[in-house]
């Protein structure tokens, strides 16, 4: 048996994967001074919200990272109408 795919076919089958299992398009990560610009804090107001746990901080080599979702959670979260 002989199966042959082009490339856009192997594309569409890892979407229709990704999609099912309900895997983020795009995990972006980002360094702590880049998770405050994207806040729009200071480095020290960042690491008060993650101390009083309000905004989860990832460790892998003991340099924290944030996820970019999680901060757009966190300003949709206390959006003032």
């Amino acid at each position: 048996m002989n199966l042959s795919l082009e490339l856009k076919d192997i594309q569409q089958i890892a979407e229709a994967v990704a999609e099912r299992i309900n895997v983020p398009r795009e995990t972006r990560w980002l360094t702590r001074q880049e998770a405050a610009d994207h806040l729009r804090c200071s480095t020290k107001h960042l690491d008060l919200l993650v101390r009083v746990g309000d905004m989860p901080v990832y460790r892998p080599n003991r340099k924290p990272l944030f996820l970019v979702e999680d901060l757009d959670r966190f300003i949709t979260d206390r959006r003032e109408f």
